[in-house]
């Protein structure tokens, strides 16, 4: 932390310094006295304040119990405000000089802001008074500063020369416009005497410092020429001390006739010129000026005012403004650093321009080539096209799709076009498939496809209905003569779904569509509305098919003596159609199980049959499938009810409680044994007696764990559990050896899905 006066002015350094107030408004009321701003961390010493200001001594008591302590450290009273050093000493001088002709030199002196006494002053009283060495020593003969660094005391030894200029400065012939300074200027506390000329006034109404002496107290020249310095012996004069006033007027008349370098041109008609025209410009007094401005003039330029560089630098401007009036390039100038910027980025430009004109030389073939193919495709017929994609090997799709872009092509008005009827029938077969896709395809103009309307049209064609048709089926048996006999085997699923009841009318046949229809075959139809389907599908076993074959209305369910007509036409119109059924599968309804007792499927333990004769072929067997998912439904919702199951009556039973108690303890816990069961598994309500997945997570491997689980925890509610468990067990494992999706996971010799069902007919033989 500095410990020393933070005050510039010249004045006597006292050894015992203040901090500066930490209070902003103290603060602010020393900042004005003394003129500039301070920091918090910045002394003043005590030349600065009054005596009155500054506590020396601490006093107690009173009378003759009264003492007096001399503190070691001084204290400033509190409100104390600095007072400025020249103040202060003008306050001490007038108490110390009680002579009335002194005491008047005194007062002129410092009203003329302290600087030294004028010649006159001097010599109207006697020098070698003492009063006048007080004078000297506080004004101007003894200065001691204080330094930033370190305290340090200077006393400056004026020069006799020195002070007899400055004592006859009045009676020095200056040449003519030269000016001096009356007063001494201190240049890092040194004193200096200047003298200067000024220069002729400029357009903006403002002069400058043309020509400068300066002489320091050790009687040095220093010669200033538009700001910059010049030596003695430029201007043909000695390097030498000054040693009397001649020789000082020497310098100054010299230098008076001295011609100098007025610059180039002017700033303010130029006024960009360093960024325009190069680095080699500098600005002096409103003026251009080259780098290598010689300043003083030679007898060889002594008939103008402009140096020879100057010259060149008037022509270099002059040339470049003219080229820039006539929008010509000129050369740019560049920093070091700058200038390799610019080259890389010119680089750079050349291997662009390169490759743009490269990439138009391509362009220019690429367009040729493309109306030369133009060309030839006008001449092209559509026999030649035929022959042209037979050679190629394309597929027949491809073969479809490259015909219509062509036809496309040599279309004008994508209005009103004709479509072959292939193609329709593939963008028919894609809108169904995808039709966000079909809409981009179309929308981005890559393919020739019809619009979403005109498919709908070309499919109200198509006559639709219900029961079986005899052209899919002849479509059906050309699919199936191209297949194997392992890709022939199939599995004929039915199910009926609910519909909403609503009628339209057909506009081409006059026909009402939404009552009930179950097909030509049927004579018994009715004018109610429908709100069942019947929906009739193959499923392959060797590959991954699935075809819807027939659909069918009803009012209601279809009885099961309707469905078991429908199924056995469908087996026979399949086998017909070369497709080997090899079963059927249903879910659990009451039509279904109709359909089972008159085709003489029965799942009682004396009289179980779970097929019946190929109606097609009698050396084949139709076996019928219940839906596992259904069955699983079942059973959970049978135990639901009823709460519990008994399967032998030496066991306990099978207990829905044991369930919900899982449920209800683990659903408080922050980590969950079975994170999957919510509160629809077991409040069980239409919609949610619909999910396969409620009834699977309830009989799966992770609640019985949790039954364990929590019984080893001696949680209450888990008495008896273990049939239950068990039971847990097996169904799922049945239900995974049922619900199989990939043929991998098939039934192989000695698997475990094997010895699940083995196990599950062994249980319900017993």
């Amino acid at each position: 932390m500095p410990n020393y006066c933070c005050v510039r002015e010249l004045h006597t350094i006292s050894k015992t310094i203040f901090k500066v107030p930490q209070n902003e408004d103290m603060k602010k009321k020393w900042e004005e006295v003394l003129g500039f701003t301070i920091k918090k961390s910045y002394h003043i010493c005590a030349t600065h304040f009054e005596d009155s200001d500054i506590i020396s001594k601490w006093e107690s008591g009173q009378e003759s119990n009264k003492y007096t302590i001399c503190l070691k450290r001084l204290h400033l009273k509190k409100g104390a405000i600095p007072v400025p050093c020249k103040k202060k000493i003008y306050a001490q001088s007038l108490e110390s000089i009680k002579d009335s002709e002194l005491n008047k030199a005194c007062t002129s002196s410092l009203d003329s802001t302290l600087h030294l006494p004028h010649t006159d002053s001097l010599n109207s009283f006697n020098l070698s008074s003492p009063n006048i060495d007080l004078i000297k020593h506080d004004h101007l003969y003894c200065i001691q500063t204080s330094s930033p660094k370190k305290r340090k005391t200077d006393v400056m030894m004026v020069n006799s020369v020195f002070q007899l200029i400055y004592q006859n400065i009045q009676t020095i012939h200056l040449p003519n416009n030269w000016y001096c300074n009356k007063s001494i200027e201190y240049i890092e506390y040194e004193p200096v005497i200047a003298f200067h000329k000024l220069s002729a006034f400029k357009p903006n109404y403002k002069r400058h410092i043309e020509k400068q002496v300066v002489l320091n107290e050790g009687c040095k020249v220093i010669l200033h020429i538009n700001d910059k310095e010049v030596t003695p012996s430029d201007i043909g004069l000695p390097d030498t001390v000054i040693k009397n006033i001649e020789d000082l007027k020497l310098y100054l008349y010299t230098l008076d006739e001295i011609k100098f370098c007025q610059g180039a041109v002017s700033s303010t008609n130029y006024p960009d010129i360093r960024a325009s025209f190069g680095t080699q410009y500098i600005e002096s007094n409103g003026y251009w000026r080259h780098n290598k401005c010689l300043i003083v003039l030679n007898d060889d330029n002594s008939k103008c005012n402009v140096c020879s560089w100057c010259k060149r630098l008037v022509y270099s401007i002059q040339k470049k403004h003219t080229n820039l009036l006539n929008k010509k390039t000129i050369r740019t100038f560049y920093s070091p650093n700058k200038n390799k910027i610019h080259q890389r980025l010119l680089k750079s430009t050349n291997i662009i321009r390169k490759k743009n004109k490269r990439t138009q030389i391509k362009k220019k073939v690429l367009q040729n080539q493309l109306n030369q193919m133009k060309n030839e495709m006008k001449n092209i017929t559509e026999k030649n096209l035929d022959e042209l994609l037979m050679k190629s090997n394309i597929s027949p799709g491809q073969c479809e799709m490259v015909k219509e872009i062509y036809s496309a092509s040599k279309v004008k008005n994508p209005k009103n076009r004709r479509y072959n009827e292939n193609w329709m029938l593939l963008c028919l077969l894609f809108q169904i498939r995808s039709p966000g896709g079909y809409k981009f395809l179309r929308e981005q103009n890559l393919l020739p496809l019809p619009c979403v309307t005109t498919l709908r049209k070309h499919l109200l064609a198509v006559k639709i209905g219900c029961g079986f048709d005899e052209k899919f089926f002849k479509l059906l048996k050309k699919k199936f003569d191209v297949k194997n006999k392992y890709e022939k085997k199939v599995i004929l699923v039915y199910d009926e779904i609910f519909l909403r009841e609503n009628i339209s009318v057909n506009s081409r046949t006059l026909t009402y569509h939404g009552l009930e229809d179950l097909g030509d075959d049927f004579e018994n139809k009715s004018l109610e509305k429908a709100n069942h389907a019947l929906v009739l599908m193959i499923q392959g076993l060797a590959e991954n098919l699935h075809q819807p074959i027939a659909v069918f209305t009803s009012r209601g369910s279809v009885k099961g003596i309707d469905l078991a007509k429908i199924v056995t036409k469908a087996i026979l119109l399949l086998e017909n159609a070369g497709v080997e059924v090899l079963g059927i599968t249903s879910d659990g309804a009451s039509n279904n199980r109709t359909l089972w007792n008159v085709l003489g499927v029965s799942g009682k333990l004396n009289q179980l049959q779970n097929s019946f004769v190929n109606p097609f072929d009698n050396t084949r067997r139709v076996f019928v499938f219940s839906d596992v998912p259904h069955l699983l439904k079942t059973i959970r919702n049978r135990l639901h009810a009823k709460k519990t199951l008994q399967i032998c009556p030496t066991l306990s039973p099978i207990q829905w409680k044991i369930y919900e108690n899982v449920f209800e303890i683990d659903s408080k816990a922050i980590t969950r044994v079975c994170p999957k069961l919510t509160k629809n598994h077991f409040q069980l309500d239409n919609f949610s007696k619909m999910k396969v997945k409620y009834a699977s997570q309830v009989f799966s491997k992770s609640m019985a764990d949790g039954i364990v689980f929590f019984k080893s925890k001696n949680f209450p509610g888990f008495n008896c559990s273990e049939e239950t468990v068990k039971f847990t067990l097996f169904i799922n494992d049945l239900f995974d050896a049922l619900n199989r999706k990939f043929p991998s996971e098939g039934i192989r010799k000695d698997s475990k899905d094997l010895q699940v069902s083995q196990k599950c007919c062994f249980v319900l033989h017993v």
